[in-house]
């Protein structure tokens, strides 16, 4: 059930103003017993500056972190960053950057599917300087058979995989309040002009659905 509607700052309608203040209410609003869940889009470090601790989020497929640690370096310059680990393959100018080695990896039977699930432990963003106090998260890749592209979700809890794959489904009915706004009270259609009128009405077909 919705809690809140977060509506744009009159003054700056910037999408990440907007994702900063709704994250900013996320954290105020999350019960000790709750874990946000968010997809793509949002990033582990605006979730980080809104202190919300307890969280599950999808990746881009690009995504990169960073060991908490220093490799070997026995001659040389002494490295600044932890090694780079990179949970999926990508192209990048022609070539492909392979994927890094998961820290655990296992098979999991769900129905009637087999899905491969990688684990990296215990990573921070790039360009952090390793640190016991880094907040780190593990990252998950799950290749699901029916899906093109696997899966890869973060969270700095400490759960069984089986976990955080549940946790992420459990967001999808969130798609389905707008929706029905849409298709039953006719919101994909305004013609409204007026500032306050654009913004009050798709705020009061959703309090109508939630009542």
């Amino acid at each position: 059930m919705p809690r809140t509607i977060e509506r744009v700052h009159p003054r700056d309608g910037r999408e990440a103003r907007l994702w900063r203040d709704l994250l900013g209410q996320v954290g105020k609003g999350l019960d000790d017993s709750e874990i946000g869940v968010v997809d793509a889009g949002v990033k582990i470090s605006d979730l980080q500056t809104a202190d919300i601790q307890r969280y599950v989020v999808r990746l881009a497929t690009n995504f990169t972190a960073q060991r908490n640690f220093l490799p070997d370096h026995p001659r040389g310059r002494k490295p600044t960053y932890g090694v780079v680990v990179r949970p999926l393959a990508r192209q990048h100018q022609g070539k492909t950057k392979p994927a890094t080695p998961p820290d655990d990896c296992t098979f999991w039977q769900l129905n009637d599917r087999t899905i491969r699930v990688e684990i990296w432990r215990a990573l921070v963003l790039p360009k952090s300087v390793p640190n016991e106090a880094n907040p780190t998260v593990d990252v998950y890749a799950f290749h699901d058979p029916p899906f093109k592209h696997p899966w890869l979700l973060a969270t700095p809890l400490k759960l069984r995989f089986e976990s955080v794959y549940a946790i992420y489904i459990d967001r999808w009915p969130v798609e389905q309040i707008p929706l029905s706004a849409k298709q039953m009270l006719g919101t994909h259609r305004q013609f409204v002009h007026n500032p306050e009128s654009v913004l009050r009405l798709p705020v009061g077909t959703l309090g109508w659905l939630h009542h």
